[in-house]
């Protein structure tokens, strides 16, 4: 057996886990022992990706929004794009949220301007933050969820009639990262599941 194998629970049929019927719960204890150790090299480890997905949200937010004055990103992590948006909206008001200090701390060196607020993003109550924002991103945040439909809702709650929702995520939308959803699934206790 794997050393680093999930709390599993023997008596769930490993088949149902493979096949994406059963998830594990993930607290905000496993998300941050997850990215305390990753933090140091998360910006090496996920660059390709991060930037793929960073230019997915910029180029969105050129495309569909006006000048933004006010931007929440759910899931900051090391503030790479809050930074970007900074360059590009020096005027708006940033404001990241994440859930594990290592990261924030790396997030206030790389875009000192923004705000940051240390938070579960699973059960955060956003109705004690602003009123509203032009641009909510949550990126890389729905597979870390054990409810992901309250996370949409509590979106809503962040935006006005205006405002602009960019979603990024794992996509399961080939073998390998079919693969690699069981894999994480198994071995890292932060990691609740992707989407189709």
């Amino acid at each position: 057996m794997l050393k680093s194998f999930r709390n599993f629970d023997k008596n769930k049929n490993l088949k149902e886990i493979f096949e994406g019927q059963i998830y594990m719960t993930v607290t905000l204890h496993d998300i941050q022992k997850d990215y305390i150790a990753l933090a140091p090299s998360y910006n090496e480890k996920w660059e390709t990706f991060n930037n793929a997905a960073y230019d997915y949200i910029c180029h969105n937010i050129e495309r569909f929004a006006q000048t933004p004055k006010t931007i929440a990103d759910l899931g900051c992590g090391t503030g790479n794009l809050l930074k970007r948006l900074a360059d590009t909206y020096p005027n708006a008001s940033l404001t990241g949220y994440d859930g594990t200090a290592a990261m924030l701390a790396q997030a206030k060196e790389a875009c000192p301007q923004a705000r940051y607020i240390e938070t579960d993003l699973d059960t955060m109550s956003f109705e004690q933050t602003v009123a509203a924002y032009d641009i909510v991103i949550s990126c890389n945040v729905l597979h870390h969820l054990n409810h992901p439909q309250a996370h949409l809702e509590k979106i809503h709650k962040l935006c006005h009639e205006q405002s602009l929702v960019l979603l990024c995520d794992i996509a399961l939308d080939s073998y390998a990262l079919k693969f690699m959803d069981m894999y994480w699934r198994l071995m890292l206790p932060s990691y609740n599941r992707g989407y189709a």
